[in-house]
């Protein structure tokens, strides 16, 4: 996952994400007994949530700032003692434990841009997984009407409050590489202002995206059994849209 965020824009990054994950990764978690490993955990979003209900976390980013950002949340939240963050990489991280319930929440998989990286998360993900644990994560369902407009146009995502600021977020669709299905968007923060707005903080992020069919057979060779595939996370059939959530076990 070669995703990278300076301080100031790890700070403002869960900024306009929707929450509706949450409660479906926390219905998952409040059904095991044990801990919950989250890989690519962010600024704790969902960690935090989990721990603050009572579920043991670990969250494994490679993000220093990030991490940074989760012990901040984490502090806020008071719930430490349910926490524990580890900067790491999830192609081969080593953990003396095994997990019966293993998330990527906000399409991490889509960080890992080679067939070779997506083989080598999925294997390091199943020493790490139970007998009889569940992978979930999800990804993004691709939308021809959003992959035909990588314009340049810079579109915005919304004002919000922080630390008694107005935060202009905004992004650019800038290339897509059709053939190796990777998209480079440009997300910028901006101070909002009565006349002008002042540019904060900037990241570019690579991702793949991939197709239903290409995931299945990804999940296939790597040993995994698909179990279930949501398309949201409130709805129980799945129906062409924009998320595909897969819910996994060992085969």
């Amino acid at each position: 996952m070669k995703q990278r965020y300076n301080k100031l824009a790890a700070q403002f990054y869960d900024l306009g994400k929707k929450t509706q994950d949450v409660k479906f990764y926390y219905n998952y978690a409040k059904k095991i007994e044990g801990e919950v490993l989250e890989v690519g955990c962010g600024t704790g979003r969902v960690a935090t949530y989990l721990a603050q209900r009572g579920i043991p976390v670990t969250g494994l980013d490679n993000s220093q700032h990030t991490i940074d950002q989760s012990k901040i949340k984490c502090r806020k939240a008071r719930c430490k003692n349910s926490l524990v963050f580890i900067k790491a990489d999830a192609k081969n991280f080593k953990l003396n434990k095994k997990f019966k319930l293993i998330i990527m929440p906000f399409r991490v998989f889509q960080c890992f841009l080679t067939i070779k990286d997506q083989r080598a998360v999925l294997k390091n993900i199943k020493k790490h997984l139970a007998k009889d644990g569940k992978l979930i994560f999800d990804v993004y369902y691709p939308n021809p009407k959003i992959l035909n407009d990588f314009s340049g146009k810079e579109n915005v995502v919304g004002i919000f409050p922080h630390n008694k600021q107005k935060i202009l977020k905004t992004y650019i669709n800038n290339k897509i590489d059709q053939k190796k299905q990777i998209t480079t968007t440009e997300i910028r923060y901006y101070r909002k202002g009565k006349t002008n707005n002042i540019l904060l903080a900037k990241n570019t992020i690579k991702m793949k995206y991939f197709y239903k069919k290409e995931m299945q057979d990804l999940l296939k060779s790597e040993k995994f059994k698909i179990e279930k595939i949501y398309s949201d996370f409130v709805s129980k059939k799945f129906k062409p849209g924009k998320e595909m959530i897969f819910v996994c076990k060992k085969s």
